[in-house]
Order: structure tokens, then C-alpha cells, then sequence
């Protein structure tokens, strides 16, 4: 991503009054410190490694 990395950006979401969106990362890292550190954001709903599968869209529209 430019300017943020994806860690980045959840910190500068968070400073927002109340943050209404669900937010799904899709990350290339499937290591356990990297997906409880984005757990630790409410507003983090699911946290799926790439490649990006046709069943994980039905993962994501679910959480809709």
C-alpha cells in the first residue's frame, strides 16, 4: 500500500470517534503474532492470508 502499511493504516483508523466498518485484512502473512496483533481491533472482523480464494468472498460477504 502506498504511504501506510496495513498495520499503519488500522492505528489511524482507530483514532476515529467510532469506527462503523468492518474491516477484512488480506495479508500475505500467516504468522500468528502478525493476526493477533490485528485482533486486538474490534473493528478487525476477519483476517485471511492471500491468495485471495473463491470461498473466502462467501467468508466475507457473510460478515455483511
Amino acid at each position: 500500500m502506498p504511504g501506510l502499511n496495513g498495520y499503519e493504516f488500522l492505528e489511524e483508523y482507530a483514532k476515529g470517534n467510532k469506527p462503523t466498518s468492518i474491516v477484512v485484512m488480506l495479508t500475505s502473512s500467516d504468522q500468528t503474532k502478525d493476526k493477533e496483533k490485528c485482533q486486538t481491533y474490534d473493528f478487525v472482523k476477519e483476517y485471511l492470508c492471500k491468495p485471495l480464494e473463491p470461498e473466502m468472498i462467501g467468508e466475507i460477504a457473510s460478515l455483511l
